[in-house]
């Protein structure tokens, strides 16, 4: 079971008990306006690792100059040392180019934003450094967080809900959790929160 949000428990309580909620529109609608406003990630009902991560980025329809949302606002966006081989070897930024866009302190080396927040590599037509972006941007949306089930730690997988295809994921991996039977996959057990009564 992960932990949920004030939040999170207040949209699941209002929707509690119902059936067949994976085809209430109004139930994703509210997902979506919940998921969507600030950076969160949504669980997802199933586990992280290598195959699953490549087979939930394989569903998402997100190609290069798409609608940009997760580049236009990412937050901070990590850099390890083979991105930057990367991105010098198949770009043409140098050392120094790449040196200037990034910021170094205690925790590691970042993207510096634009003062609109938007990803310095964001061109007009999409990312321009698209085959050799970070490991990061490569991943996005997904993540993990830690969860039990049945009494083992697990890395749950998470997604963040910037645009509607990254909902169009979420929906389809809980819908056939839902359909196809718990035991497939990991769900947040929703029957052990009470009702929010607020």
């Amino acid at each position: 079971m992960i932990d949920l949000d004030t939040g999170e428990q207040k949209l699941f309580a209002k929707y509690w008990g119902m059936v067949e909620l994976e085809k209430n529109e109004a139930f994703w609608d509210d997902v979506y306006e919940y998921y969507s406003k600030e950076p969160r990630d949504a669980p997802l009902p199933i586990r992280y690792t290598p195959l699953t991560v490549r087979r939930v980025l394989d569903m998402l329809e997100c190609p290069q100059g798409g609608c940009d949302n997760c580049c236009k606002t990412y937050g901070v966006v990590s850099v390890s040392p083979y991105d930057r081989e990367r991105i010098v070897k198949y770009t043409a930024y140098s050392y120094e180019d790449l040196t200037a866009l990034l910021t170094v302190d205690e925790k590691g080396v970042y993207i510096n934003s634009k003062k609109d927040g938007a990803c310095p590599f964001l061109g007009d037509k999409g990312c321009t450094i698209y085959s050799a972006r970070p490991d990061t941007c490569y991943i996005f949306p997904l993540g993990f967080k830690k969860a039990s089930i049945n009494g083992e730690i697990v890395q749950q997988m998470q997604i963040r809900i910037r645009c509607p295809q990254a909902l169009a994921v979420a929906r389809e991996l809980i819908t056939a959790a839902v359909t196809e039977g718990k035991e497939k996959m990991l769900l947040p057990d929703l029957t052990i929160i009470p009702k929010y009564k607020g």
